[in-house]
């Protein structure tokens, strides 16, 4: 998605309520934060907790689908710009399990993710 020459024009408490209806598929979301960055685009941070390893498994894929969609929906239909964002997930015992950042504007992903996870990165890039 590009987003060069596109201003930002929404706040990030309206990005963020919007953002907290996406589907977490059996995890809990903790917290959003958006912030503006120093170009003016928002940057989102979701951080959810998991209750197991099965469950993070069958759903970080979907999980990223929903979020990455909403975004995209949110950038494409609204006066929004986000350029990119990060997602963390813990464990029960917070313990990180995954960790992701995306970067829309210039195509770029990077992340880590515990040994524990059986999830392939194609899935969720």
């Amino acid at each position: 998605m590009v987003l060069v020459g596109k201003q930002n024009k929404m706040e990030p408490k309206e990005v963020s309520i919007s953002l907290k209806s996406i589907p977490t598929l059996g995890m809990t979301l903790n917290e959003i934060q958006v912030s503006q960055d120093e170009a003016d685009s928002l940057k989102c941070l979701f951080q959810f907790s998991v209750s197991d390893i099965t469950t993070a498994n069958s759903s970080i894929s979907e999980l990223n689908n929903n979020i990455r969609t909403a975004i995209n929906n949110l950038n494409k239909n609204t006066d929004a710009v986000i350029s990119y964002y990060e997602v963390r997930i813990n464990s029960p015992t917070d313990e990180p399990l995954l960790r992701y950042i995306n970067d829309i504007q210039f195509s770029h992903f990077s992340g880590w993710k515990a040994d524990s996870l059986s999830m392939d990165w194609s899935s969720i890039k």
